[in-house]
């Protein structure tokens, strides 16, 4: 390869770069009990939960409720969101 097509590959990879950039924010939050009947407020949960575009909570314990949170997040942002759980893991009881 000559050094022409070398600086020339060169340019267009840090060109690329530039282009495709991007930043994300990756969080993870222990929700203790979310989807219980614990007075948890989804709306204050959402609104904290605007400060990252990906998460993966912990001690989900409804379904539905992952769910409303995520119909919570779209009202407040204006902007559509995807969730997706798991099946149960850990122990069966508390």
């Amino acid at each position: 390869m000559t050094l022409t097509r070398v600086i020339t590959a060169l340019a267009f990879t840090a060109c690329m770069m530039q282009v495709a950039q991007a930043d994300i924010t990756i969080a993870s939050w222990n929700l203790k009990h979310l989807g219980w009947n614990n007075d948890k407020s989804l709306e204050d949960v959402a609104t904290i939960a605007q400060g990252a575009d990906l998460w993966a909570l912990q001690e989900v314990m409804d379904e539905a409720a992952v769910a409303q949170l995520e119909r919570e997040i779209e009202q407040q942002t204006g902007e559509p969101w995807s969730s997706m759980t798991s099946h149960e893991v850990g122990r069966s009881s508390y």
